[in-house]
């Protein structure tokens, strides 16, 4: 019988590991949070603060970049006050993230290679 495993298993090998949190503040100006990561699997974002946040894949589909502001919010994931957003399979790409109000705004950003 022949051996099957599956991708991030004990017998896998390869770039693998676990969850590895980056806490972040967040501002009312968009800018990057969390780099490039081409073994990423999974990005879990979780606003723990009291303001809604946005969260935003730095370039467009088309390659240009993406630079939402308040009053341009077209592109970006709102992040509701103690709610998380989870992106699977491509989310290899840099992201940025901006407040709806306020300068000291946490965000919990929470990546797997598995």
């Amino acid at each position: 019988m022949p051996l099957i495993a599956g991708i991030g298993s004990s017998q896998s090998v390869g770039p693998t590991s676990g969850g590895k949190v980056t806490p972040v503040t967040v501002t009312t100006s968009g800018a990057q949070v969390i780099g490039i990561n081409p073994s990423r699997v999974t990005i879990t974002f979780h606003n723990p603060g009291s303001q809604n946040l946005y969260v935003y894949q730095m370039n467009q589909a088309n390659g240009q970049p993406l630079n939402p502001t308040l009053s341009a919010l077209a592109g970006t994931f709102q992040i509701f006050p103690g709610a998380f957003f989870v992106v699977s399979g491509e989310c290899q790409v840099a992201w940025g993230a901006l407040a709806a109000s306020g300068a000291t705004n946490p965000l919990t950003i929470m990546e797997s290679n598995v």
